[in-house]
């Protein structure tokens, strides 16, 4: 069978996107492919629009699923086709060549269950690392180190095989960091990973998205995701453990950034929300148990901070943060 690649594009309310996103995929060579675009009860018009693009080619396809992107995903991974998956999110686009290069990879580390690609943020070194069987617990390591680089599903080929074999599915009572989660329950059942640097992936900061909007109930909701995800990590090695902590440090940097201390929110709320925030198990166990000088600089500063409560230094970090975030 030849070469092909299903994309799974979960699209709720995506009606602005969806066109530019799938003529990403449409500009696509060096691969067969089908785009499966998974409507999961959106209230604008992104089914009639998914609709429109099921006329221009026969390969683009339209599910439906149960609301929640973790429906759709897990939705697309029953329905594909090819040999290779890989997920896009609606308001985000392939770079181009992505499927030449995906193809590349595919056929000089064949057998590979995952290949990792890069976001168009990166340059391109032309990094290649292969983790082969025992070795894969070394990328969850690193994936836990560094999960705003490669905690994602999306800039990766996945073999289909792998995902329709494994037992292990998104997880839909989870509302964030659910992608994160999936992927790192799925990599113990990948027996080789290819890691790379090379851009992949457009990814466009949508300001009403789960991660980047105001929204109500954040701190329960991540460490929610966080729990479940440290209870399937209970019986990893002492290295997992330890790169789980700063995996969880890395979220609660979120939380501070685009919650607790949100420019608008009066300055004595922030305060108190942070207390909330730092005294939740999740976080505390972590800025206890995580050896902190191992952290880059910043993050280590900001870190040693949030761990002393000085909130006043915390806060002036995070602002820090937000002005760099604003300037990209």
């Amino acid at each position: 069978m030849a070469f092909g690649i299903s994309v799974i594009v979960p699209a709720y309310n995506a009606a602005a996107f969806l066109e530019r996103c799938a003529d990403s995929v449409l500009s696509q060579a060096e691969a067969a492919w089908e785009l499966l675009i998974v409507e999961n009860g959106s209230t604008d018009d992104t089914a009639a629009v998914a609709r429109r693009l099921t006329g221009r080619d026969s390969r683009i396809r339209l599910l439906h699923s149960e609301k929640g992107v973790s429906n759709a995903r897990n939705l697309g991974i029953e329905q594909a086709a090819f040999d290779y998956i890989t997920f896009l999110d609606a308001d985000d686009r392939l770079a181009p060549g992505c499927f030449a290069f995906f193809r590349e990879m595919a056929e000089t580390y064949p057998d590979c269950d995952l290949i990792v690609g890069d976001a168009d943020r990166q340059t391109d070194s032309g990094f290649r690392q292969l983790y082969e069987k025992d070795a894969v617990e070394q990328a969850l390591v690193l994936f836990l180190r560094q999960p705003t680089r490669y905690l994602t599903v999306w800039g990766k080929l996945y073999r289909t095989a792998c995902l329709q074999k494994s037992t292990v599915r998104l997880d839909p009572s989870l509302t964030h960091a659910e992608d994160s989660d999936y992927l790192i329950r799925l990599l113990r059942d990948c027996k080789r990973v290819l890691v790379t640097d090379h851009p992949v992936y457009h990814y466009y900061i949508n300001p009403t998205s789960a991660v980047h909007g105001s929204q109500s109930g954040l701190l329960a909701k991540y460490s929610t995701s966080l729990e479940a995800t440290g209870a399937s990590l209970a019986s990893e090695s002492e290295a997992v453990r330890q790169a789980f902590f700063f995996y969880v440090l890395d979220n609660l940097l979120v939380l501070l950034v685009h919650d607790t201390f949100r420019a608008g929110r009066p300055a004595a709320e922030q305060y108190r929300q942070a207390k909330v925030v730092l005294e939740t198990a999740v976080f505390r166990h972590a800025l206890e148990q995580a050896p902190l000088e191992q952290a880059p600089l910043l993050k280590r500063i900001a870190f040693w901070l949030a761990k002393g409560r000085h909130l006043r230094l915390l806060r002036l970090t995070v602002v820090l943060r937000q002005w760099q975030n604003k300037r990209r």
